[in-house]
């Protein structure tokens, strides 16, 4: 990424109330550098009883002439200890108050992102959406929006902070003692600019391997995890951990040398101060004994040595920033995308009376990725209202396929989908109609049994009490107890059997009243007691609705008035 399109991206990405927060962190700054200024005048007055700048003399005295309003008693000396404490405080409070302000809106801004990225997303198609690993979408939200607004932005908004400090001081140094550079000190000085310039040459080199390296560790985390119980029956968590470690050791390599390289300034720069002085003991005319060197230039040594820290941080805060503007990249498309949340659900949703797929192609690349393979060809099918339909097939023939694309999740390759004669973008499917949908593996997350089954943190009554009915009727009555409804007690459901979830799937697909409903394999975990009842409950509600049922059992299709055999 070139420095015009990371300004373009900061430039449209953060919006004025933050740039103008940014400006208050400006000025939080400079009242620090002027206090840390004030605070040397006055320790060197203290030492060496004038400054030689006449200019910098007219500001501190109008200084000392406002002390003595309120400590007349008090001699010169005193004056300038009361000042050197005055602002020595005031320094710390302004740092103090200037790192929690800062933070506190650096941190907001990076949940504020997060949150717009997950909202990007969640509006993806399916047919998008599944093009990355689940992995990589949680890196995105949590590691690359923690670097590009945390570690970048904030750094780029520190990185000119910082500098401005060192400038200013460096000023006031020169304005303090007078004394002109020598060609020793030049060529020190060029020397340190092309050292530390080679060394943000290597920072941004490790950045991108940390990038590379960073999302390898995540994929693999999650693919072990993943297969837990596999690993668990081949009795092979050894390799597997092996692998782990390797591309872990790999991405902690990369950090360890960006910190090397983030210490190397401090130690140069303490180093170079070292050989400026012996420099400019050695050039000063006329000669000064040591004594008297030392006193004349303590103030400014001490004025340098806590520079230190202030450089350093300069040359870690760039190196940090080019070791992280590689998640930019990552983020950016998703995060410029200009999402509105639904307020609230549509609820005067058209009624589905008919689909009908016309000449469908679908075609997909195998596992290599090199070959591409026919799922549909020329695939021609109709539904209509009242009616029940199984789908039949191999694994592998398409079932899940054809729901996916009745349901809008994925896009055919060619070939129209009409609902009630009419083809719709496939992205307003769920907001135009009532769809229910149960997939062969139910997701259980973290949340009460309201939660779970509704997939909204705000329910009313009434569906709350077609719940607990349900419940009722599908045998899940061990979950009509108020710990598994209350809001505040948050419950969780996580733990249950394969059937339990699936009946929980079931419920889910059928809670809201759909007029499309859409279940793969529903009852594949299912007692015949219980699956009886799922088929029972559809032939009792298919009034005005569409049902399509993927199935691999025979025994099912007396309950179908269609079979559609792929």
């Amino acid at each position: 990424m070139s420095f015009l399109e990371l300004i373009n991206f900061f430039r449209k990405e953060i919006e004025a109330k933050v740039w103008f927060k940014v400006v208050i962190k400006f000025f939080l700054h400079l009242s620090i550098v002027f206090s840390e200024i004030f605070f040397l005048s006055a320790f060197f007055l203290i030492l060496n009883k004038k400054i030689e700048s006449n200019a910098f003399n007219f500001f501190y005295e109008k200084l000392e002439t406002y002390f003595y309003n309120f400590f007349q008693n008090f001699g010169a000396t005193e004056i300038n200890i009361l000042i050197l404490v005055f602002f020595l405080f005031s320094k710390n409070i302004l740092s103090i108050f200037h790192l929690a302000y800062f933070n506190g809106f650096i941190f907001n801004l990076s949940v504020q992102k997060s949150s717009i990225l997950l909202k990007s997303f969640l509006s993806k198609s399916y047919q998008d959406f599944i093009k990355k690993d689940i992995s990589t979408y949680t890196k995105q939200l949590v590691r690359d929006v923690e670097n590009v607004f945390v570690h970048a932005f904030a750094l780029m908004i520190n990185f000119i902070s910082e500098l401005i400090y060192v400038i200013l001081i460096i000023i006031f140094l020169k304005n303090l003692i007078n004394f002109n550079p020598n060609y020793e000190i030049i060529i020190l000085l060029i020397l340190l600019i092309s050292i530390l310039y080679y060394l943000f040459i290597e920072a941004k080199k490790y950045g991108r391997l940390r990038a590379s390296s960073e999302i390898t560790v995540f994929k693999t985390l999650s693919d072990t995890l993943n297969i837990f119980k596999e690993i668990k029956i081949i009795n092979n968590s050894k390799d597997f951990v092996n692998r782990f470690e390797s591309y872990l050791t790999k991405w902690f390599r990369t950090r360890v040398f960006a910190e090397i390289i983030n210490l190397s300034p401090k130690f140069m720069f303490e180093i170079s101060i070292v050989i400026f002085f012996l420099f400019i003991f050695q050039n000063e005319n006329p000669k000064l004994s040591m004594d008297e060197f030392i006193v004349k230039y303590s103030v400014f040594a001490i004025a340098l040595l806590r520079l230190i820290p202030n450089v350093a941080k300069l040359s870690s805060l760039l190196s940090t920033f080019l070791y992280n503007i590689k998640s930019i990249e990552f983020i950016k498309n998703d995060l410029i995308k200009k999402i509105k949340l639904d307020k609230k659900e549509n609820t005067k949703k058209d009624q589905i009376k008919s689909i009908e797929l016309k000449k469908i192609y679908l075609n997909y690349l195998n596992k290599d990725k090199n070959k591409l393979v026919s799922k549909f060809s020329n695939l021609n099918l109709n539904f209509k209202r009242n009616k029940i339909y199984g789908v039949y097939g191999k694994s592998g023939s398409g079932k899940t396929s054809l729901l996916n694309l009745i349901s809008g999740f994925i896009k055919p390759d060619k070939g129209k989908i009409l609902i009630n004669g009419k083809q719709y973008n496939f992205l307003d499917l769920t907001r135009n109609f009532k769809i229910g949908y149960s997939s062969q593996d139910t997701t259980i997350i973290d949340e009460n049994i309201l939660i779970n089954t509704t997939l909204r943190y705000e329910n009313k009554n009434d569906t709350k009490n077609r719940l607990k009915k349900y419940l009722k009727l599908f045998n899940l009555n061990k979950f009509n107890n108020k710990r598994y409804f209350d809001k505040n007690l948050n419950f969780s459901i996580k733990n249950m059997s394969g059937g339990e979830k699936q009946r929980i799937g079931f419920i889910r697909s059928i809670l809201r009243d759909p007029n499309l409903i859409l279940l793969d394999e529903p009852t594949s975990s299912l007692d015949y007691k219980n699956e009886k009842k799922i088929f029972e409950h559809l032939l009792k509600i298919k009034k005005d609705k569409i049902i399509i049922v993927s199935t691999h059992k025979e025994g099912h299709k007396k309950y179908f008035d269609k079979i559609i055999n792929l």
